[in-house]
């Protein structure tokens, strides 16, 4: 296996002056299957609290991952590090609660005085040693002078160990033995503060059906309901069991609402009731629908944590939910090598799709309706000739959905050398660096954005060969959450009507959300600064105009009823979602180019998704920015 002793940045770099360096953790990022291959090692992901542990002629510091110091919270860890035999040290682990079933319990943390169990710190990196820098060597040889500095036994202070391979069968023995979940790290990499896909978390989940006895509305530009207020049966009452404010789609969520309202009643189902905001807040309903929920844990409490929305259950009656206790046997966190490596029946083999290898071609992706990443891929396949030119020769910057759009979804602006070859690499100066950005020229490139579950592109407003002139300027229209779609196209309209005036053209696509774009090229001869600075005056002509329709102001508060035109994606390095990029939200949709005779108050933009706009492409055979690639127009001075 091929190693890399080049250091990570950040990383901590120890100095007779600066002693032990500041704390800032590797972070996890989600995935929904445990990755193969023994490239890969294992751990237990522990309930508790991230820390850091620094030691310095001044004695141990246990640090949160925000840098505050949380050494008398835990003064037996205290203890425990003074005896280490270090001078200076910079350790990683997790503080944690175990159970006398060898569990690790958060609740149980928060009340050692109360519960039975034992505090305990797993320790599982070694940064720095007595002066030695070594977070660039492979985790694999940090945590084998981790582990030579940790007492055999007797001690809070533990070894996290692990397990190489058998990503598939370690994982489902975590679940079985009822742990949260399991960490995947890469053996040969060096250790990198922040997020990295180097290190892999994969949760296990419990799901049971629930009764729905209430919901919240909606905040913010959400639609349909905030939250249901489930629960279930015990000796014949209803028992509240939490909120589940995530997993709905956009479709799912009205559906819902519309149901529940006919349900509604004037109290409680639930005894006893929630109390406080969450109770004045409520709608209470007749506890006759179910939903089945997945979440991670029940705690001491009664309640669910991290709890996800499945779907409604229309084949068992309410009063027949009842709270589900797992029968698994009780396990201890030391895990011990699996006696042979299993693969997922779930992982289907790997597909082609332009040339591009296409794996976990099954991963869902979107759940409502089901898009797999195969999906993904051909749907990019099917459009590239008309994506293309919105994307080619531009920077690009995206966004990375591992877990589909219900995981965690983070922004990539630079380029990774672990990155698709199909992508091209170019060098841009920037404020304080020179960062490496990536560029799609072929059909080849943006599937392979698809193949590395980088879900939305997102591109500058000028080309590589000309990084200084911008060749269009984007009029982003932005509804609050209490504008009417009919009012949106309203706004798109006279924003192109006052181009116009001003002997301009320009083009319209969706955001693939609730707004429009109002897109208007130009030559390429002026400079960003200028770009700006029109469309500044666009905007505050309009807000002017119409104040109590637009603002320029970003606050939420007090434009619920406001339309955001939005000239900030005119600033250098700002992006806009591409034409035909699909978007992280519910439904698939799609940012999707119009005809202005196209735009119609009574055709909503979520009708533009991943499933229906190849069929679109085909009836329209033209493209309805044909005469976009031909304008040459120049800025007004």
């Amino acid at each position: 296996m091929a190693t890399s002793r080049r250091p990570a940045t950040p990383r901590p770099r120890a100095t007779p002056s600066a002693g032990v360096p500041a704390y800032v953790p590797q972070l996890a990022t989600l995935v929904s299957v445990a990755p193969a291959g023994d490239d890969w090692l294992f751990e237990v992901k522990y309930d508790g609290f991230r820390m850091g542990l620094a030691i310095d002629a001044a004695g141990p510091r246990l640090l949160t991952r925000n840098g505050l110091d949380w050494s008398d919270r835990f003064p037996t860890l205290i203890a425990a590090a003074r005896k280490l035999p270090v001078t200076t040290a910079l350790l990683d682990g997790e503080v944690a609660f175990v159970q006398p079933d060898g569990r690790t319990s958060f609740q149980g943390l928060q009340n050692t005085s109360r519960a039975d169990g034992v505090l305990a710190y797993f320790l599982f990196d070694l940064l720095l040693v007595d002066g030695e820098d070594v977070s660039g060597d492979p985790l694999e040889s940090r945590k084998a002078r981790l582990r030579a500095l940790l007492p055999a036994r007797g001690s809070p202070l533990r070894y996290s160990d692990h397990v190489v391979g058998h990503g598939a069968r370690v994982f489902d023995e975590a679940c079985a033995a009822r742990l949260e979940g399991v960490i995947g790290k890469r053996r040969d990499q060096p250790w990198t503060g922040g997020r990295s896909k180097a290190w892999v978390k994969v949760k296990c989940l419990a799901r049971q059906e629930f009764v729905i006895g209430g919901f919240t509305d909606p905040q913010g530009a959400r639609e349909g309901l905030g939250a249901l207020l489930i629960g279930h049966y015990d000796d014949g009452r209803l028992v509240w069991a939490g909120k589940v404010g995530t997993g709905f789609t956009v479709a799912s969520a009205r559906d819902l609402r519309a149901r529940l309202e006919l349900l509604i009643q004037d109290a409680s189902p639930f005894s006893p009731a929630p109390r406080g905001a969450l109770g004045r807040a409520a709608h209470w309903v007749r506890p006759e629908l179910v939903a089945e929920v997945a979440f991670t844990e029940w705690t001491d409490a009664g309640k669910i944590r991290h709890p996800s929305f499945q779907g409604l259950r229309e084949d068992k009656p309410a009063r027949q939910v009842v709270r589900e206790r797992s029968s698994a046997p009780a396990s201890s966190p030391t895990m011990s090598a699996p006696r042979r490596a299993v693969v997922s029946s779930s992982q289907a083999p790997a597909a082609q799709v332009a040339g591009v290898t296409i794996t976990h071609p099954d991963r869902v992706v979107y759940p409502e309706p089901p898009i797999t990443k195969l999906d993904l891929a051909r749907y990019i396949e099917a459009i590239g000739s008309w994506m293309l030119p919105h994307v080619a020769e531009r920077p690009l910057t995206l966004v990375f959905c591992p877990d589909g759009i219900d995981g965690e979804c983070t922004y990539l602006k630079h380029g990774k050398p672990w990155g698709p070859k199909a992508l091209r690499r170019v060098k841009i100066r920037e404020k304080t660096k020179v960062g490496e950005y990536m560029v799609a020229d072929s059909i080849e490139g943006l599937v392979s954005i698809m193949q590395m579950n980088w879900l939305e592109t997102h591109t500058w407003n000028c080309t590589v060969d000309r990084l200084e002139q911008p060749d269009r300027l984007v009029f982003d229209l932005d509804p609050g959450p209490e504008v009417r779609w009919a009012q949106v196209v309203t706004a798109a309209r006279e924003v192109r009507a006052v181009l116009a005036a001003e002997g301009l053209q320009s083009w319209l696509k969706t955001t693939g959300g609730r707004g429009l774009h109002v897109v208007m090229p130009m030559v390429r001869e002026r400079s960003w600064g200028e770009g700006l600075g029109f469309a500044e005056r666009i905007a505050g002509a309009l807000v002017a105009a119409a104040p109590s329709r637009y603002t320029t102001n970003f606050a939420k508060v007090g434009r619920e009823a406001l339309i955001l035109i939005d000239v900030k994606r005119n600033i250098r390095g700002s992006t806009v979602v591409a034409a035909f990029s699909p978007r992280a939200r519910p439904g698939a949709p799609v940012s999707t180019p119009l005809a202005w005779d196209e735009v119609s108050t009574c055709r909503r933009p979520d009708r533009w998704t991943v499933r229906t706009v190849p069929r679109r492409l085909e009836q329209l055979g033209a493209d309805p920015w044909a005469d976009y690639w031909a304008c040459a127009q120049a800025l007004p001075r």
